[in-house]
């Protein structure tokens, strides 16, 4: 992690939150715009629906914009229910985690986020964004 800090010129600050107040945390972070810059958030519509509407409306996320993005437009095409379930207003504001549990479900409403420009900077940035678990790993090695 020093390597990181030294290198980017960056420092981190890791906050493990309990599951019993974790999303109360995370609401009070975005409400009070002290949100970390990374933030791995359980956007799940059936459990924190309104709040993820009603923070997105308030300018908390960003939308995608998928005419930039053709690898996600034809993801978006293959999974339609899964990404829909991320709209609002038309606008697409998270994207669901692919895995392969298709006994449980097929699709995960978590995912991490990363530094695209971190990963460019260590020569293992996908143009696409999408990564195999192998790269992904790799990826996460080279900027350690």
């Amino acid at each position: 992690m020093q390597y990181i800090m030294d290198r980017f010129n960056v420092s981190f600050d890791f906050y493990a939150l309990d599951w019993g107040d974790f999303l109360e945390v995370q609401r009070m972070w975005l409400a009070s715009g002290t949100a970390p810059d990374v933030l791995f958030y359980d956007v799940a519509p059936v459990r924190y629906g309104e709040f993820f509407i009603n923070a997105t409306r308030n300018g908390f996320y960003r939308p995608y914009n998928l005419a930039n993005l053709p690898n996600m437009q034809a993801a978006f095409a293959s999974a339609p229910a899964a990404a829909h379930a991320f709209m609002i207003d038309g606008n697409l504001y998270a994207w669901p985690g692919i895995i392969d549990l298709t006994v449980m479900a097929p699709y995960r409403l978590e995912g991490f986020v990363y530094r695209k420009d971190w990963a460019r900077e260590v020569g293992h940035a996908q143009p696409d964004s999408i990564y195999t678990y192998d790269q992904w790993i790799d990826m996460v090695r080279a900027v350690q």
